[in-house]
């Protein structure tokens, strides 16, 4: 195997092992955003904490997202806040508006 070749596979070896990393690290956090979207599914359902409370969560959980997955934040507001607040308001029915003023059209 001449210089050429072997530079080629190491090149290949270093964008497989790179490529196999970014999927694992998907992988991880896709997984993470599903456990924190259910986590505050089950809050919400499950819990008595007060709305603030549910609402420093999802907060806290949006950020997350938008730190990870810069420039998302109206899909998080379009899947998550969507489900988050039909939730609340199907469960909890309490009348109040679950973070008003957050999400697109709001």
């Amino acid at each position: 195997m001449d210089r050429d070749e072997s530079w080629d596979a190491f090149e290949r070896g270093i964008f497989e092992t790179v490529d196999r990393r970014e999927r694992e690290r998907g992988w991880e956090l896709s997984a993470e955003i599903r456990r924190r979207a259910d986590r505050i599914v089950s809050l919400i359902l499950h819990s008595d904490l007060p709305r603030v409370d549910v609402e420093i969560e999802i907060r806290g959980f949006r950020s997350f997202v938008a730190s990870e997955l810069p420039g998302k934040e109206e899909l998080f507001d379009g899947v998550y806040l969507a489900r988050f607040r039909r939730i609340w308001e199907q469960w909890r029915r309490g009348g109040e508006r679950l973070l008003p003023g957050l999400g697109p059209g709001e």
